[in-house]
């Protein structure tokens, strides 16, 4: 399995390393994720069950949460 994360086209131009610093905001919610190019990628086990999917879900919600809500702290 593998889940890219797109960012819109007009933030990266704000903020090309804006997927760098998106992966060090969800990094400490405990899940490692890639940054791709203009992209964010994971790629869990085949085994992942379900409440792994919805961890992965909270993380990196929590994370991108974290990067608008304070972007100095995270970069």
């Amino acid at each position: 399995m593998l889940v890219g994360i797109a960012f819109d086209t007009e933030a990266l131009a704000a903020d090309p390393a804006l997927p760098a610093k998106a992966y060090r905001a969800i990094r400490p919610h405990g899940v490692l994720l890639r940054a791709l190019g203009q992209s964010l990628a994971v790629s869990p086990p085949l085994t992942i069950s379900s409440d792994e999917i919805q961890l992965i879900h909270d993380a990196v919600r929590a994370g991108l949460d974290a990067l608008v809500d304070s972007p100095v702290q995270v970069a």
